[in-house]
């Protein structure tokens, strides 16, 4: 067996009355493949970093799920991202109790390669949440939050940046919310050989028992509300979770990560596509109706010409650099025929040509109608921009239903 020291860099406060602890942890060989179309036969180191609150059996439960895949998946090393007062369960139920010399012996006796892996209990192993001047009890504060995800996400770079590891995140134990951003990290930092998981145990075991169950353990009881429960008759079971990889979109933006998880993930929103539920645009010109998603919209003679003609050019990909583009498009319309029932069109013929400094002024008009029935206010300004800071973002064409006039 190997030994390790254990955690190293537990936090500062705290390094003092654990530096006398000794961890047995040694682990078991795996070889961990991509598909041969990404990469071949490559064995890669495999990291395994969890997530750990009060209760630590999600590290060992993980690792004995990982054990029993078919082909076997165990962990070259282990890291757990706790608070202060986890990185104290982890020591008192994984260490005092010799539960890791335990779990080792399992697998061991289980015929599974057990030589020089699951490295749990160097400098690294256990990374105690904080702000870089104290460590952190709980994730209780907006700050505290904006520091776990910045803490979380040094992490996992650490790991996702070598190209020889795979990582395998769980985040099955702490706060939900510490669960959440490392979901995030992973999406923003994952490559096509990491995995995210999240482990379930069959009832009752994943209630508080005495003694606390940690893995299946031949000759272990466990009692619960006055019943006793064998602990070998517990099965973890790992399910992966499906995440979106964005890691080969941005790469390709930014010559450097940031430093911040704030930082990426305003970067790459930045890159991204707006994520915007656009409601339908619908006009009928013979009609002279507007509606945005399910509400009717109310305009002047003046003001429903200029956004037809708008729609119109957002359909045709023309869209204006100038008010004054759309004098022809004016003229043009004029000199149509339409049936007498179409008041708006000829309201406008009797009203003659239009002054083009007018069409600003209706465009303003036009677009303060339009905020309310949009979900997003900004988007009326995609179909009638103002011209002096339009930018590239038209109103999707594709949410455009315009009947024109026959």
């Amino acid at each position: 067996m190997l030994a390790f020291p254990v955690f190293g860099r537990i936090g500062a406060a705290s390094t003092a009355r654990l530096s006398g602890l000794i961890l047995l942890f040694p682990c078991i060989r795996t070889s961990i493949f991509l598909p041969s179309s990404l990469m071949g036969d490559y064995t890669y180191k495999t990291v395994l970093v969890a997530g750990v609150g009060l209760s630590p059996a999600v590290l060992t439960n993980t690792i004995w799920a990982l054990a029993h895949e078919n082909p076997p998946v165990v962990p070259d090393e282990v890291v757990a991202i706790t608070t202060a007062i986890g990185r104290d369960c982890i020591t008192n139920q994984l260490v005092v109790s010799n539960a890791c010399n335990r779990l080792f012996q399992a697998l061991e006796k289980q015929n599974l390669d057990v030589e020089g892996k699951l490295a749990f209990g160097s400098t690294d192993s256990i990374r105690i949440l904080g702000d870089g001047q104290s460590d952190f009890d709980d994730i209780c504060t907006p700050e505290q939050n904006d520091a776990a995800a910045d803490f979380i996400l040094k992490v996992l770079r650490q790991y996702t940046e070598d190209p020889g590891t795979r990582v395998i995140v769980s985040i099955a134990g702490g706060r939900k919310s510490m669960s959440a951003l490392m979901l995030s990290c992973m999406s923003l930092l994952g490559r096509a050989q990491d995995r995210v998981s999240h482990v379930l145990v069959n009832e009752p075991y994943e209630q508080r028992m005495e003694p606390p169950f940690l893995f299946p353990e031949k000759g272990v009881k466990h009692k619960l509300g006055g019943k006793t429960f064998l602990s070998a008759k517990a099965t973890p079971v790992l399910s992966d979770i499906p995440f979106v990889r964005v890691r080969g979109w941005y790469e390709k933006e930014f010559n450097t990560v940031p430093p911040s998880y704030m930082q990426l993930v305003n970067q790459v929103q930045g890159i991204a596509p707006e994520p915007i539920n656009y409601p339908s645009v619908k006009l009928d010109a013979a009609n002279g109706t507007l509606e945005i998603g399910n509400d009717l919209v109310s305009l002047s003679t003046s003001e429903f010409a200029l956004v037809y003609l708008m729609l119109k050019r957002i359909k045709q990909d023309r869209l204006p650099t100038s008010w004054y583009d759309l004098e022809a498009d004016f003229a043009e319309l004029l000199i149509q025929k339409a049936p007498i029932s179409i008041s708006w069109f000829h309201a406008l013929k009797d009203s003659g040509s239009p002054d083009p400094e007018d069409f600003r002024k209706w465009a303003s008009s036009a677009r303060a109608k339009f905020r309310k029935p949009f979900n997003v206010p900004s988007l009326a300004d995609r179909i009638l921009p103002s011209m002096k800071q339009r930018g590239n973002h038209a109103y999707p064409a594709d949410r455009i239903i315009l009947k024109e006039l026959p």
